[in-house]
């Protein structure tokens, strides 16, 4: 997959099979509401298929937060700690968290995998 980053840069993402599948699952529904949507459009589409911005992903994610019954202080930037945390738990591998997660750094990478 591939995600365009705040620098207009295009980068790749790295993914699991099972992530892989949830979102074709994802881009099938999506494209029950919007035929038009290939594979290539956003994940997260405001009116007419564009980006959506970010602040409104974020109130959305907030919304399905608070409907689980999470805490308010849980955010998108949260459940990126929380993939962190999974995927070293799972591996321990803090080379495949800085990839997963795209840092620079593997010390900042090191950061995610406390919880």
């Amino acid at each position: 997959m591939r995600t365009l980053k705040r620098i207009k840069k295009v980068e790749d993402v790295v993914m699991t099979n099972k992530e892989l599948v949830d979102v074709r699952d994802y881009l099938q529904g999506l494209k029950l509401f919007r035929p038009n949507t290939t594979d290539d459009d956003y994940l997260f589409q405001g009116r007419g298929g564009k980006k959506s911005p970010l602040i409104t992903i974020e109130k959305a994610v907030k919304k399905i937060l608070k409907s689980a019954g999470l805490p308010d202080y849980y955010s998108v930037h949260s459940l990126r700690h929380t993939h962190g945390f999974h995927v070293y738990n799972e591996n321990k591998n803090l080379k495949l968290v800085q990839v997963r997660l795209r840092h620079a750094s593997i010390q900042t990478a090191g950061i995610y995998i406390q919880m």
